[in-house]
């Protein structure tokens, strides 16, 4: 045998000859090759929606005033920037406008000031105000303020590794997250820095092997790694990991589903004032709720194909 040419050279009979040839050829074949694609399709959607409610007043008789509303607010124009509250409504007994702060129409605090998380493209607020109440001596305002927000999106990865038979194929993507070490010797007592890296990646792992029947034998290994930067301990973000394994048998061309890993959550909070939020239809004027869901799925479709001369 000679290595350096992969060769080998045969001295025997003719006929031990032959049937060495003939052995030879069904032996020394190329190895197939397997190309093997996969699709990562991550499905995200999300729903938000919030209701507040701010009321409150005053009232000035012959002996003095009452106006309801907490300390340390500020006031605001119509236009609803810090300011003195200006274009007080003197004729009428009613008047609608869009407002948010802590301030009503009549220069008043509010007594429940528990409004939704409104803004520019998030929600919106409707108020009124009713002056000239009781001969003027009373003025109240009401803001109606809510949110409500939907999301949908789709991350879409389609890697491709081609391999041989009865080999490992690995292909990962992602991001490398470097964080600082300090370590100190027992020796020297002295603190040195260094860095560690955390690795936020997906990865693909497959063994596949041909059957007799020019099918496809495969050991698939599946992880997804993502940082989650609202979630961070000391300004390093957490890792949010999910992974899936499976041993399968596929026909040539043929795409099958790995799997799909759903996670999904729902919260409801309520901000309230207590006991008189309780009470049957008027506690709606006493509290704001929010209820928010999200829902993520991943799924994993994989297609061998057997690459042939």
């Amino acid at each position: 045998m000679d290595t350096r040419t992969n060769s080998l050279v045969v001295k025997d009979l003719s006929l031990n000859i032959d049937r060495m040839e003939r052995l030879l050829q069904n032996l020394d074949r190329r190895s197939p090759q397997i190309l093997i694609e996969a699709k990562i399709v991550e499905v995200t959607s999300n729903y938000a929606r919030e209701i507040g409610v701010q009321w409150g007043g005053g009232y000035t008789g012959g002996n003095g005033s009452v106006t309801g509303g907490a300390t340390g607010v500020t006031q605001a124009t119509s236009s609803g920037s810090a300011g003195t509250t200006t274009g007080i409504p003197a004729i009428g007994s009613s008047t609608f406008f869009p407002q948010t702060g802590d301030i009503g129409r009549s220069g008043n605090a509010y007594v429940v000031n528990l409004p939704a998380a409104v803004g520019a493209g998030a929600g919106g607020a409707l108020g009124m105000t009713l002056t000239r109440l009781m001969g003027g001596r009373l003025a109240l305002d009401l803001q109606l303020s809510a949110m409500q927000s939907t999301g949908n999106g789709r991350i879409l990865s389609s890697p491709k590794v081609l391999t041989m038979n009865n080999k490992e194929a690995k292909i990962s993507s992602g991001t490398d997250i470097p964080i600082q070490i300090v370590s100190a010797t027992a020796v020297t007592s002295v603190n040195t820095l260094g860095v560690q890296i955390i690795s936020a990646t997906t990865s693909i792992s497959a063994i596949p092997t041909i059957t007799n029947d020019n099918r496809i034998l495969m050991v698939v290994k599946l992880e997804k790694a993502d940082p989650d930067f609202s979630q961070e301990v000391n300004g390093i973000p957490t890792i949010t990991r999910r992974s899936a394994e499976a041993q399968l048998v596929v026909d040539n061309g043929e795409t099958v589903v790995l799997g799909g890993i759903l996670a999904k959550n729902e919260s409801r909070s309520e901000s309230a004032v207590p006991y008189l939020s309780k009470i049957p239809i008027i506690g709606w004027f006493f509290k704001e709720t929010s209820t928010t869901q999200t829902q993520d799925e991943l799924m994993v479709f994989i297609t061998p194909t057997i690459v042939n001369d």
